[in-house]
Formats: C-alpha cells, sequence, structure tokens
C-alpha cells in the first residue's frame, strides 16, 4: 500500500481575516463544501507525492530536518489570481522559498526515489483559497475578493506535513507540524 504526503507551511494562524472572507464568499455561493477547505490556509512547498506505506515514517523525518534548519522568514503576497476553478494567493519566489522547494525535491528523489513532478520544474508558490469551482463561481470568487482581507507579508514560521490515502483533494490530513529551526512534534 502506499499513501500520498504533502508539505507546506501554514498561513491560517496569520490571515484569520482571510479565512472569514473566503468562507462567507463560498456561503454566497452555495459551496461550503471545498475540498480546499479541510485543511488550514498553508504555503504549498511540493506537489503531494506517493511513498510506500512503510517508508512514510522515514519520508516525515527526512522532511523535518530539513525544517530544523530553517529560520522563521516573511512571505511577499504577489496577489489573487484565478485558474480556472481554483483562486490562490501567489507568493514571490523568495531565495528562501526556492531553496526549501529544491531541498526537498533533491532529498525526496535522492532518498527515496521520489520524482520530481512536472509542476515542481516551474513551481509557483502559492496559498489556495478555493478549489473546484465552476467557472462562473470562480470568477464570483474572484471579484468578492476584492473587499476580502488579504495578506501582504506573512511571516513563514510553521511547517505542515501531512498525508492522504489516495491524493483526492479533501482527504488529506495534518501528520506533524512544528516551528520552523524546531524540531517538532
Amino acid at each position: 500500500m502506499s499513501m500520498f504526503i504533502w508539505v507546506a507551511l501554514e498561513m491560517e494562524s496569520q490571515m484569520p481575516e482571510t479565512k472569514r472572507d473566503i468562507r462567507k464568499i463560498a456561503s454566497t455561493l452555495g459551496r461550503e463544501d471545498l475540498p480546499c477547505f479541510s485543511l488550514p490556509l498553508h504555503l504549498s512547498l511540493k506537489i503531494s507525492f506517493p511513498v510506500p506505506d512503510g517508508e512514510a515514517g522515514d519520508v516525515r523525518s527526512a522532511v523535518r530536518e530539513i525544517f530544523a534548519g530553517i529560520a522563521p522568514f516573511p512571505v511577499s503576497i504577489l496577489g489573487a489570481e484565478r485558474r480556472g476553478g481554483l483562486i490562490w494567493l501567489r507568493a514571490k519566489p523568495s531565495p528562501e522559498l526556492v531553496s526549501l522547494h529544491e531541498t526537498l525535491d533533491r532529498v525526496l528523489a535522492e532518498r527515496f526515489g521520489v520524482p520530481q513532478a512536472p509542476y515542481d520544474r516551474n513551481f509557483l508558490f502559492h496559498v489556495t483559497l478555493f478549489q473546484g469551482l465552476t467557472g462562473e463561481e470562480a470568477a464570483r470568487a474572484l471579484g468578492s475578493l476584492e473587499e476580502a482581507i488579504l495578506p501582504v507579508r506573512p511571516w513563514a514560521k510553521t511547517w505542515l506535513i501531512g498525508s492522504s490515502p489516495d491524493g483526492v483533494p479533501g482527504t488529506y490530513r495534518i501528520d506533524l507540524s512544528g516551528s520552523l529551526a524546531s524540531p517538532g512534534i
């Protein structure tokens, strides 16, 4: 058996107004069921990837080791973008984000044979706000975001490692979290 591992930086604790506003927007669309709401707002660091169940603990440990050497850093938000039924806050690819992403790709490939996904080769750092909307819903949601409180420069302080049995949005859960530059729990 295998599972899918997910790696990100937690952002929701610094964006409570944003979370409140996007939930209101989803409610006006009748879409309180969006799969992206099953996780806190987060900045993705790598496309989720399958690993055999027996290696999941070692993969999580390797990722924790990477985070242990990283100090908190600011993240610059460039603004909201729509891609079909997906709306995200695009983040500027800072040296810290790029280094974290590249280190994750390299370590996971070298130690566990995790191939680099095509999207990982030209990674767009982002915080997903809405996922799985129809075209009309996405257009309305994006327009409504003009009145939402959106962050400009949150800090990367907390890392998240999660998993899903099948990689389907809405089935992911958080397995581990910790502060940057500390071993986590």
